[in-house]
């Protein structure tokens, strides 16, 4: 089968684009099938499906974008093996059934986008969330390199010069800077709840932290489902965080000169 994935792959994708996919998709089709891709049926395309999509390790997973593409060619390697031979019809129905599960991984791809959190609903929880410890939640998420799972191992000594912190968690050192208002908001927070110097900054376990953070989202009337996870990608991305803090500190401004206005306004 190996020597007609070659011949498949040279007719038709030799030298152009998607030659490399090709053999990619081919080659992952062979391994998943044990090398006997000629003996394949529907439920090998479940289970390769299920396989890179679950994958519980990152290397090994493929996103439905990526995958659609794969099975593409894998419908079409199918389809011409068939082409003008009746007893191979099995394969002209396998092809079809891939190419139908590739179109429905691309409609979940494009789900998958529109309901993905994105900057803006980042800059709306941080504008729109009042109670304090959410603030804080959100800020730290976005505005500092701090770890979910280091979150509650902040002490409050070990924020420092007011815009700097460093802690240990889980073997290792971690420090950097607090971003934008991070530092006046902590400050409230540690006055509130009348914290020591020893004391936990956020003294809440991670599963909390996990739960709350969807619930602040959908009391400002973000429909999506935002976790801890989606805030810190734009801790981590320097070029988002400083997109936010930009954005952020110009939408304070506006606010501050609209109430200023109102104010001279009512005044008057």
């Amino acid at each position: 089968m190996l020597e007609i994935f070659r011949t498949f792959i040279n007719r038709h994708y030799k030298g152009k684009t998607g030659e490399r996919q090709a053999e990619a998709a081919l080659k992952l089709w062979e391994k998943h099938t044990k090398q006997n891709p000629h003996e394949a049926g529907h439920q090998d395309v479940d289970s390769l499906i299920s396989k890179k999509l679950e994958a519980p390790i990152k290397k090994d997973r493929l996103t439905p974008k990526t995958l659609s593409l794969y099975l593409l060619y894998i419908a079409k390697f199918y389809d011409w093996l068939a082409r003008g031979k009746p007893h191979l019809v099995r394969y002209t129905t396998l092809a079809e059934y891939i190419m139908e599960k590739s179109n429905q991984l691309v409609t979940k791809e494009i789900a998958d986008e529109a309901n993905s959190v994105d900057h803006k609903d980042v800059l709306k929880m941080l504008i729109g969330i009042r109670e304090l410890l959410g603030k804080l939640l959100v800020r730290l998420l976005v505005f500092s390199k701090i770890p979910i799972g280091c979150l509650n191992s902040l002490r409050v000594r070990e924020i420092y010069d007011k815009r700097k912190y460093q802690t240990y968690c889980k073997g290792r050192t971690i420090e950097g800077d607090l971003y934008s208002d991070t530092p006046e908001i902590i400050s409230e927070y540690i006055e509130k709840n009348e914290l020591k110097n020893n004391d936990k900054l956020i003294n809440i376990s991670e599963r909390h932290i996990q739960n709350l953070i969807p619930d602040y989202a959908h009391k400002i009337g973000i429909e999506k489902k935002v976790t801890p996870r989606d805030l810190r990608k734009f801790g981590k991305n320097l070029d988002l965080r400083n997109w936010l803090i930009e954005e952020y500190e110009k939408t304070k401004k506006e606010s501050k000169r609209k109430k200023s206005t109102g104010k001279t306004q009512f005044r008057a």
